[in-house]
């Protein structure tokens, strides 16, 4: 769509001129060319001669977002600003192009890396191997981002390896290891598998009660009330995540984990998925495994945002191996009957 007070105008012309006149619409494209070409407008005197340059980068589940790359001579890195949640304030009229390029600007002075980073260090996988991780994703939505790249199967899901990187000045980012990065390594994906399981396991998995990470959500007044409600019912449901608490649906990978839960929900166990960052875990019972893939549906397709969406499907915990046991065929066998 192109902005609400150029419908209205278009409107007044009758079917011709609207024809031609949304042939003109400007799309995400233009409009990050046109606040590209503008933004030089808003930076001080020393960044003229930056390079800037209209992005897409691939995110998980197929998401593709659009940015600007602001590059100086002087520095190897320069974080991209993305556009996507500018670009609807602008067909909303909220923002002009000139007053989106201002706010660029200033977003990018704010960011920007004030040295070079020495990468040299990734070169050597001793280097690096204390900071390989793992993201857990969907298969299916991201076997083509992620072609090129070592990774191993489990079930529906992807096993994918990325390097995690700090630095003081642009905060904690991950580079996603690809075969040429493994090979200049001299080591296979097995190596690659027992490193990012020793990296987790040694910075902490963490399995909490389903009541005790609401409870971090209750307001401190309400406190006092949140617990005398949760004490009256015993509910044998618990998370299990790393303690950032970001992409840590891997820690199912845990072996030590997995079986310390075995303890708390039983021996056999349901595992849903409650995003890339985390799972929930449940006793098996007499649980109805259709009903729960609905529930997990329902949630993935209202409550969470398409790139930290998982599954769909519902997974079992038994003899210390993960299963997958239903999922959208499931549900839609379930309608057909």
């Amino acid at each position: 769509m192109f902005a609400k007070k150029h419908v209205a105008i278009v409107n007044l012309f009758g079917p011709k001129w609207q024809e031609e006149l949304i042939m003109c619409k400007i799309n995400i494209d233009g409009f990050a060319e046109n606040v590209a070409k503008s933004l030089k407008n808003y930076l001080p005197e020393e960044y003229k001669e930056s390079i800037i340059s209209v992005v897409k980068v691939n995110k998980n589940n197929g998401l593709v977002l659009t940015g600007l790359n602001i590059r100086n001579s002087n520095c190897n890195v320069s974080p991209t600003i993305y556009l996507d949640r500018l670009f609807e304030l602008y067909e909303d009229d909220i923002f002009s192009i000139d007053e989106v390029s201002e706010k660029v600007s200033e977003i990018y002075l704010e960011n920007e890396a004030k040295e070079c980073i020495d990468l040299d260090w990734l070169s050597d996988f001793n280097n690096a191997r204390d900071k390989v991780v793992i993201k857990l994703v969907n298969a299916q939505m991201n076997k083509e981002v992620l072609q090129g790249c070592p990774t191993r199967q489990l079930e529906d899901l992807l096993i994918s390896y990325y390097v995690k990187v700090s630095d003081p000045s642009l905060g904690e980012g991950y580079i996603l290891i690809k075969e040429p990065m493994m090979k200049a390594w001299e080591i296979d994906e097995d190596e690659l598998y027992r490193a990012a399981l020793e990296n987790q396991h040694r910075d902490g998995v963490v399995i909490e009660h389903i009541y005790t990470v609401l409870g971090k959500m209750v307001p401190e007044e309400q406190a006092d009330a949140f617990e005398d409600m949760m004490g009256e019912v015993d509910v044998p449901m618990y998370t299990i995540s790393n303690k950032d608490k970001t992409y840590g649906a891997s820690c199912i990978l845990d072996k030590e984990a997995m079986e310390s839960l075995t303890g708390k929900v039983g021996k056999d166990f349901v595992l849903l998925p409650s995003s890339i960052h985390e799972f929930i875990a449940i006793p098996r019972g007499d649980a109805d495994m259709i009903s729960l893939a609905m529930i997990v549906n329902e949630i993935n397709t209202t409550q969470l945002g398409r790139d930290i969406v998982l599954s769909d499907s519902v997974y079992e915990y038994r003899n210390s191996q993960i299963h997958r046991i239903a999922g959208p065929e499931s549900i839609a066998n379930e309608e057909v009957c």
